[in-house]
């Protein structure tokens, strides 16, 4: 089961989880941040989306994830208005510089 970290990105925690070397945030999450809809995840590439299984609050749950350049993409075709200052935050998030 991956392990679930949180960090902060205006005051709304992200969770994400790192797998084989990849971190993957959840895109229930994202989709806090910036808009998300059908249409928009039917263009991002499948290998920048997956499920993963957690455990939050005790019980064994499937969430959909998405890679940071999945953010990325996610945050250009939104183009809501804190996408670009959250992909870049994503973007240091997975590469340790924004935790």
């Amino acid at each position: 089961m991956a392990k679930i970290n949180h960090a902060l990105y205006k005051g709304v925690s992200i969770r994400y989880v790192s797998l084989k070397g990849r971190v993957w945030f959840f895109l229930g999450d994202v989709a806090k941040v910036t808009p998300v809809d059908d249409d928009t995840l039917a263009k991002i590439d499948p290998r920048h989306l997956a499920g993963v299984n957690v455990k939050i609050l005790g019980t064994k749950q499937r969430v959909d994830i998405v890679t940071a350049f999945g953010v990325l993409v996610l945050g250009n075709l939104s183009g809501g208005p804190l996408a670009a200052s959250f992909t870049h935050w994503a973007y240091d998030v997975a590469t340790g510089g924004g935790k």
